[in-house]
């Protein structure tokens, strides 16, 4: 009889166990996406070539190696201002928490006149870890495959890209300042990207 009821006991304990209830935790736990773990901020280095070079009428100044991997939260062509002479596409970039989709879903992205914007409703995220883990960055293509990967790359790819931050000058005065830094925000706050490698990383990569 004490056997019979240990049995009924545990079945019942099993049932309840299973009750939706006792999942509800499990359920709504955001699933954490591989690749968002594994795209950390970009890799600066100083630059091994400090020499100027020129395009154009502008001077290039290089300022530093960068090395990413991000995925792609938006892009935007421009056409109009002498930054389109050099730099024709902006493309807003996240990694680490903003490379997981469930994050940037719930944040809404958009970019005009050289800027990212962003804003939400409730914060999926702290404020500064969105700031320091999304940037815009000023796309000058250093060759033709570039070029051809800007126009194939869309939101949500994930890509890899190399280059050297420049500052940019003319000689009618003309200049335009890169940032060095991922932790800064506002006016100033994007790279300019002399983007010698632009690829698409293959999903099987990540998945």
């Amino acid at each position: 009889m004490i056997r019979l009821l240990s049995v009924l006991v545990a079945i019942v304990l099993f049932f309840i166990w299973l009750a939706p209830d006792n999942h509800t935790s499990i359920e709504h736990t955001p699933r954490v996406l591989p690749i968002a773990a594994s795209l950390a901020t970009p890799i600066q280095k100083e630059a091994q070539n400090t020499q100027p070079f020129q395009i154009k009428e502008y001077t290039l100044q290089p300022k530093a190696e960068i090395h990413l991997a991000a995925r792609l939260l938006g892009k935007e062509r421009y056409r109009l201002g002498r930054e389109s002479d050099l730099s024709p596409m902006d493309l807003a970039l996240g990694w680490g928490a903003m490379a997981n989709p469930q994050v940037t879903e719930q944040i809404q992205i958009s970019q005009s006149g050289r800027w990212f914007h962003w804003k939400t409703d409730k914060l999926p995220i702290p404020r500064r870890e969105i700031e320091r883990n999304a940037a815009n960055m000023h796309i000058i293509p250093a060759n033709q495959t570039v070029e051809k990967q800007l126009s194939r790359i869309e939101e949500g790819d994930i890509i890899q890209l190399s280059g050297q931050l420049v500052d940019i000058q003319s000689q009618d005065g003309y200049f335009w300042r890169t940032s060095m830094s991922r932790e800064d925000i506002g006016a100033g706050a994007c790279e300019i990207i002399y983007t010698t490698q632009l690829d698409i990383v293959p999903a099987s990569s990540y998945n």
